[in-house]
């Protein structure tokens, strides 16, 4: 791991340590935004140009949206009532959208 990695790793965990990740999660809740997340390049290979995100960790992002989101496309972020999903005993999700740019294979060989 890379002394960058590593500073990166213990910066995340410091934050969730003091409960930042959490405080931002129920902001976002009460706020409901459209959350959209632009991937660049889902890959286990280093690219010296763009950095990929290892489809480990790509794994853990899609866990974590299916736990706090309503993950959705951009014909789904329609605000009506009707449109929008409930789960019992929790206030309704905000949405999120996963877009891939660039249509590079390794979306289709990776995060698919």
């Amino acid at each position: 791991m890379t002394r960058r990695a590593r500073l990166t790793q213990l910066y995340f965990t410091l934050l969730a340590g003091v409960g930042a990740d959490g405080r931002l999660l129920r902001r976002i809740c009460r706020q409901n935004p459209l959350t959209v997340l632009n991937l660049h390049q889902v890959s286990p290979h280093p690219n010296p140009f763009w950095p990929p995100l290892h489809p480990n960790l790509f794994e853990d992002l899609v866990i974590f949206l299916k736990r706090h989101f309503q993950v959705t496309g951009f014909s789904g972020n329609d605000r009506s009532p009707a449109r929008r999903s409930r789960v019992p005993g929790r206030a309704e999700r905000p949405r999120a959208i996963l877009s891939f740019d660039d249509g590079y294979h390794d979306f289709v060989e990776y995060a698919m």
